[in-house]
């Protein structure tokens, strides 16, 4: 919840929970200068900025992103991959290797995620 009050030379901002008798003395106090508004969850995936950014991500930025959720280096997936090096783990991620359907397979299962996002 968020209390604004809006007063000449008076600002007051309460933000989380805000108990009944303290709401009661604001509006006793202050009237219709009192604004009371709930939190709203927006879901991040839904948003334009998101969508926006999604679409502008490689399957590099992609397995990026996954390798360091995972907390792995570019070494430690290197083998978990089948011995590739850190440098090409680091070319398939900058763009300048493109991922076969062979490492998009293992990636896929290494990361839980479809085989696509590799592509």
């Amino acid at each position: 919840m968020l209390v604004h009050v809006k007063a000449p030379h008076t600002k007051i901002e309460i933000e989380g929970e805000v108990s009944e008798r303290l709401l009661e003395v604001l509006k006793n106090e202050y009237g219709e200068m009192v604004d009371i508004s709930d939190d709203e969850y927006i879901d991040p995936f839904k948003t334009d900025w998101y969508k926006a950014t999604k679409e502008k991500m490689k399957p590099g930025d992609r397995l990026r992103i996954d390798r360091e959720n995972k907390g792995f280096t570019q070494q430690i997936l290197g083998f978990k991959l089948g011995k590739f090096s850190r440098h090409y783990i680091s070319d398939l991620e900058n763009g300048r290797k493109n991922v076969s359907i062979r490492v998009a397979r293992k990636l896929s299962v290494i990361f839980n995620k479809s085989i696509d996002r590799y592509i």
